[in-house]
């Protein structure tokens, strides 16, 4: 696990020093795999509004781990950028408990603004242990929502 954890990280590096980013990657062992968080001198390229660059990255760099040790056990990781990722959730987990709060007290669903897989997975998991509320994804492609909703009992 530990050496896996070492080829990631070598690898953000290369991908980072290629790219002409300066910065430092700091490792964080978590219940649900390892947070690779990059450090960076300024705010650039790498983090947008959507965060979409952090997650194509993200994706780049979990292909290129497949490819390359296709033959060892698969660590589940994470990139971040300045910490944006978790400031992110962090929002999500807010607007899921709220939403679930609306939900209980006038028993009406809600359906949130699209999100990616990912944002949808914070979401639901930070509100699945709720009894009242339950949640499912909705729609299709890149109008996927989540759907909040009072439990059936």
């Amino acid at each position: 696990m530990e050496e896996n954890k070492i080829k990631i990280l070598n690898l953000i590096r290369e991908f980072l020093e290629k790219m002409g980013v300066e910065a430092e990657v700091e490792t964080i062992d978590r219940t649900e795999g390892v947070l690779f968080n990059i450090k960076t001198i300024k705010d650039d390229f790498l983090f947008n509004d959507r965060g979409e660059h952090i997650i194509s990255l993200n994706h780049i760099i979990k292909k290129t781990i497949q490819s390359l040790y296709k033959d060892e056990a698969p660590l589940k990781f994470f990139l971040d950028v300045n910490a944006h990722q978790k400031q992110r959730d962090d929002t999500l987990k807010e607007l899921a408990k709220l939403s679930a709060q609306k939900v209980r007290y006038f028993q009406q669903e809600i359906i949130l603004k699209p999100m990616s897989s990912y944002e949808r997975r914070v979401v639901h998991l930070a509100l699945s242990d709720d009894p009242d509320i339950r949640t499912e994804s909705v729609g299709d492609g890149l109008e996927r929502r989540v759907a909040i909703k009072p439990s059936a009992k």
